[in-house]
């Protein structure tokens, strides 16, 4: 085994490449425990905070990957960690009474209208994953038509009105959407 200069510099380079969570509670004088504790604490807090809506986004999940690494977390354990708290989530979402009284089933088809506030291509691909069919025009087949401002007189929300389809807002969607999972 080496001794001397190089191999306490390789274990100074070590302890630099430390994740700075890690170093920080060092500072605060965290046992090792402690700092694994306060670092699953946060994750579920953040991991909650994200399914709150329902929803798991490409960013909010790329978001929970980025604090993980900075908190020296395995991407294993971040991912029981989102889907125990999904299924939580689901548990809670399942019992509340739907309100809006729009319930969606696999196969039911859906109509986007408007500039949504996430991307009309990640509202269609989450869409898509649970099994409803996205289209660009309204007919008597329409289960739903998702717009941004309900109230619009845009020709689909027009055409939806004049077929009895409901027009809801993407909010409402989303959350009809959710309670399929």
């Amino acid at each position: 085994m080496r001794r001397g200069p190089a191999a306490v510099g390789s274990h100074r380079d070590q302890r630099r490449r430390r994740p700075r969570a890690v170093t920080e509670a060092d500072a605060l004088g965290l046992t090792k425990t402690q700092a694994v504790d306060a670092h699953h604490r946060y994750l579920n807090a953040l991991a909650d905070a994200v399914w709150a809506d329902g929803i798991l986004t490409d960013d909010e999940r790329r978001d929970v990957g980025t604090v993980a690494t900075l908190l020296a977390m395995d991407l294993v354990t971040v991912e029981h960690i989102l889907t125990t708290t999904r299924s939580a989530h689901s548990s809670v979402d399942r019992a509340r009474l739907n309100v809006t009284g729009l319930t969606l089933q696999p196969g039911d088809t859906v109509v986007l209208t408007g500039t949504m506030q996430r991307g009309r291509a990640e509202i269609t691909a989450q869409a898509r994953a649970a099994g409803l069919r996205a289209t660009s025009g309204v007919s008597r087949q329409t289960t739903v038509v998702v717009a941004a401002d309900p109230d619009s007189l845009s020709g689909k929300a027009r055409d939806a009105r004049r077929l009895g389809v409901p027009v809801v807002n993407e909010q409402t969607f989303l959350r009809a959407l959710a309670e399929m999972i």
